[in-house]
């Protein structure tokens, strides 16, 4: 997430979704990835990210560094100097959303990414965990699909290789798409994942292209 791109069209675009969504998310917390140094974030910026997605500023969870191509940049990393700092919020059964400047990738991943290693890690712990992830995108909905399953397939290796006692549970997916931009969503919990693809579909229509 950077700074100068701070309600943006594709803002305005999770700002709508998660109105929809955020009545079944009332633990939402969100994880910006910011790429700017901190010092570029006011307090008023921080204000207004947060109203984006309808929560109080203090369900942002930024890093007190930037992020950078270095994942060694905080201590124990980015993710899990988090995670640390955060217990308590993953105790109480939270659910993230993850704005990195570009997406998910399936290799080690730089600045703009997240790889599958790391959304493995924020799922761990709870079963009902919802994670949404922002992805950058040109709305060839064909290869997009193709794209969220080969994610899937690989957060669920990651999953079963952090747990050591693995219960072969199946790892829900689906996506939505806007102009430049999909939010992917993963969980464990088909169930509550269904709720959301299905409000979505609603929204967009039951036969929308845009709910992959």
């Amino acid at each position: 997430m950077k700074k100068q791109y701070l309600l943006d069209a594709n803002d305005a675009f999770k700002k709508m979704v998660f109105g929809w969504l955020l009545p079944d998310l009332p633990r939402l917390h969100v994880i910006p990835m910011i790429t700017d140094p901190p010092s570029a974030w006011t307090t008023a910026d921080w204000n207004l990210y947060a109203q984006l997605f309808g929560i109080p500023t203090s369900s942002v969870l930024a890093q007190q560094c930037q992020f950078t191509n270095n994942r060694l940049s905080c201590i124990h990393g980015y993710f899990s100097a988090l995670l640390k700092a955060n217990s308590s919020i993953l105790c109480a059964g939270a659910d993230f959303f993850v704005d990195p400047d570009t997406g998910l990738t399936d290799k080690g991943g730089g600045a703009d990414y997240i790889n599958a290693a790391e959304v493995a890690a924020l799922l761990k712990g709870s079963n009902d965990r919802v994670v949404i992830i922002y992805q950058h995108s040109n709305r060839d909905t064909a290869n997009i699909g193709t794209n969220l399953q080969n994610h899937r397939s690989n957060i669920q290796n990651a999953v079963q290789q952090n747990n050591p006692q693995p219960n072969n549970q199946p790892l829900h997916t689906f996506g939505i798409c806007g102009t430049s931009i999909c939010l992917f969503f993963f969980s464990l919990n088909g169930t509550r994942l269904n709720n959301l693809k299905n409000i979505c579909l609603q929204r967009f229509g039951p036969t929308s292209s845009r709910v992959i």
